[in-house]
């Protein structure tokens, strides 16, 4: 009799442990199959910090990220297009495009679907790029000013 509850305990503990990696499991998956902050991204400190957030379309955005359910809204947001040159000249150039500045005029603020972010970096006070920020001044209308 003692040997037969001992087993039904041990069955007990198995279960239980099944069901701790099944939800473990499911609260890491996400909803489509995919972490739920979309890969390899992960939420990061941001409290008024600027981070650089890599897409899987090659693009990258800079700003100051807010976490809105399956989308990251990046707040005061700057594209940063990155131009490796020809093999003659081997230079890159890198630009920084504040967004408000489009052509199609719209808000410092866009929404990105985490499905598609790659990698987020938290950038350092002293980090380069936002001391370019900071000194940001916007590119003058094309065309020059009519008289």
């Amino acid at each position: 009799m003692a040997e037969k509850a001992e087993k039904k305990k041990s069955f007990l503990w198995i279960i239980i442990a099944v069901v701790a990696v099944v939800v473990i499991w499911w609260m890491t998956k996400g909803t489509n199959g995919s972490s739920p902050t979309g890969g390899a991204v992960s939420t990061l400190s941001g409290k008024g910090a600027y981070q650089v957030v890599f897409l899987d379309t090659d693009q990258a955005y800079v700003g100051k990220i807010k976490e809105e359910g399956e989308y990251i809204r990046v707040n005061e947001a700057f594209r940063l297009l990155v131009d490796q040159g020809t093999e003659a000249d081997k230079q890159t150039n890198i630009q920084l495009v504040k967004i408000d500045e489009s052509f199609h005029g719209p808000t410092d603020s866009i929404l990105i679907n985490r499905d598609h972010v790659t990698l987020m970096q938290e950038l350092r006070a002293d980090s380069k790029l936002i001391e370019t920020i900071k000194n940001y001044q916007p590119a003058p209308p094309a065309g020059g000013s009519k008289k």
